[in-house]
C-alpha cells in the first residue's frame, strides 16, 4: 500500500519514511481463517432495535465459536495491546519518537 500511496500523497510522501505492515494475524503476516464471509465483515450498528442486536450478538458468537475451533492456541495473542507493542517496535527500529499511521479496516477504526 505505501507505493501506491506516496503517488497520492505527493510531497508530503517525502517527509516520511512510508512502510508497510500487517498487523499480526492479517493479510500478509500470518492470516486467521475463522471460515467467515470477509464480505460481510462490515462494522455497522445495529440501530435501536433490540431484535437486530440480538441478532448481531449471535453473529458475533458464531465467530467467535468458529475462531475458538480453528485458531484458539492464538486467539490470546490477537489484541489491540499486542498490535500496538508491534507497532512499537517498528518506530523503534525506525529510530523515531513517534510514528504517524495511516490504515483502513475495523483495524484503524
Amino acid at each position: 500500500m505505501p507505493l501506491t500511496k506516496s503517488k497520492v500523497m505527493g510531497a508530503v510522501a517525502d517527509r516520511f519514511d512510508l512502510i508497510g505492515m500487517d498487523p499480526r494475524f492479517v493479510g500478509r503476516s500470518t492470516p486467521l481463517d475463522c471460515g467467515w464471509d470477509l464480505g460481510s465483515a462490515l462494522v455497522r450498528s445495529t440501530g435501536t432495535d433490540l431484535a437486530a442486536y440480538r441478532k448481531e450478538v449471535a453473529v458475533a458468537r458464531e465467530l467467535a465459536r468458529r475462531c475458538e475451533r480453528a485458531h484458539g492456541d492464538v486467539l490470546p495473542y490477537v489484541t489491540t495491546r499486542n498490535t500496538a507493542r508491534d507497532m512499537d517496535v517498528i518506530r523503534a527500529s525506525l529510530g523515531e519518537d513517534t510514528l504517524s499511521y495511516l490504515g483502513y479496516s475495523y483495524g484503524s477504526y
